[in-house]
């Protein structure tokens, strides 16, 4: 197979058959590595980071978008910008506000990207601002960013996740706006109904409930649960649940409460998001819970990064050939395998697989 930048992807990413998705991606990357084509390389790991992003497997979204963020060919590549937009968005869920915000403004200070490059710049920065808690400024980037995407015709929410009408009902939202917040949320959900792709759908109903508030809200957000259950896309079911349960504790349904939220707070924790293990947590202390706090340890406190090459390394790959595979030097190879052997507690590369597999995330549990 001879293949470059596989358009179908988006295809299986718009009706979220991500894991289709990304085996398709594996086998283009492979012969892309066979190859030596490192800008195909770079914008394949790109592509895959979304999907990772959209499954909810942030460390790996991570370690793809850093993946192709280092294997850039030059500072003028047309996809740099996404490149910085995507891996920001993911960084944001990760818990890393000042990183994601750096890159923006690294990439911004040097390219003047056109109106459709800029999309992921702009929901990036509607993050940042929102994570920061800076509304009217998340809310002016989120309205940029619909402007964008349907001066190009893209007007189902799919094709531009997070969409953009949800982002902005959040900040009218929590600008006291509700009535605009309304309209804007309850469009994306009838255009969501009419595509059928959960994750869109499940979002835009989550969006919708915590709007709505009352008993209302709370059954918009239990259909948004029932909605992504079945769905691969982890990372939005986990705040689904985690909205479901703080809904419930307001409402005084304090047992029922605890239950979504424990499930949220393990949801959360394997899929590497930061900013919602918190507040999952701390909604669930609210309850009346005693989860404990999470020490990152071992394979868990190794970065992306790290652990791709440890896996690599683990594989029998030697450091040259894991440079080649990823197209980064040998020194960085030296550099995050060094930092993987210091974590895991391991002198040689035979001790990897069995540190390796003690990789699962500690769960918060009962008191």
């Amino acid at each position: 197979m001879r293949a470059t930048t596989p358009g179908g992807a988006y295809a299986l990413l718009h009706t979220d058959r991500l894991d289709e998705g990304i085996r398709l991606l594996d086998a283009t990357l492979a012969d892309v590595r066979r190859r030596g084509a490192v800008f195909h390389f770079s914008s394949l790991s790109m592509t895959r980071a979304i999907f990772q992003y959209a499954r909810g497997a942030l460390a790996e979204a991570e370690a793809d978008a850093r993946a192709a963020f280092e294997s850039l060919p030059h500072r003028n590549v047309w996809f740099r910008p996404a490149t910085h937009g995507w891996l920001a968005q993911i960084l944001v869920e990760r818990g890393s506000i000042d990183e994601a915000a750096g890159l923006l403004d690294a990439v911004e200070a040097s390219v003047a990207p056109d109106a459709f490059s800029r999309a992921p710049l702009l929901r990036a920065r509607a993050l940042v601002a929102a994570a920061r808690g800076e509304h009217h400024a998340a809310l002016e980037h989120a309205l940029e960013l619909g402007q964008a995407l349907t001066a190009f015709g893209h007007t189902n929410p799919p094709a531009s996740y997070p969409a953009w009408r949800s982002l902005a009902a959040l900040e009218h939202h929590a600008l006291g706006e509700t009535q605009e917040a309304l309209e804007m949320v309850q469009e994306e959900v009838e255009l969501a109904r009419a595509w059928g792709a959960p994750r869109t759908l499940g979002r835009s109903l989550r969006i919708l409930g915590l709007i709505q508030g009352g008993d209302d809200g709370i059954a918009r957000i239990r259909e948004a649960v029932a909605v992504l259950e079945p769905s691969p896309a982890r990372l939005e079911h986990a705040y689904a649940l985690a909205n479901l349960g703080a809904a419930l504790r307001r409402a005084n349904h304090r047992a029922e409460a605890r239950e979504h939220l424990r499930q949220a707070l393990e949801l959360a924790q394997r899929s590497g998001a930061a900013l919602l293990t918190e507040q999952a947590h701390e909604e669930l202390i609210a309850t009346g819970a005693r989860p404990r706090r999470i020490v990152q340890t071992g394979a868990a406190a190794l970065t992306p990064s790290e652990r791709r090459i440890a896996a690599m390394a683990a594989e029998g790959l030697s450091n040259r050939e894991i440079a080649q595979a990823l197209f980064v030097t040998l020194r960085t190879v030296e550099m995050h395998l060094s930092n993987a052997f210091r974590k895991l507690e391991v002198s040689s590369r035979t001790q990897l697989p069995a540190a390796l597999a003690e990789s699962e995330p500690p769960v918060a549990a009962r008191a």
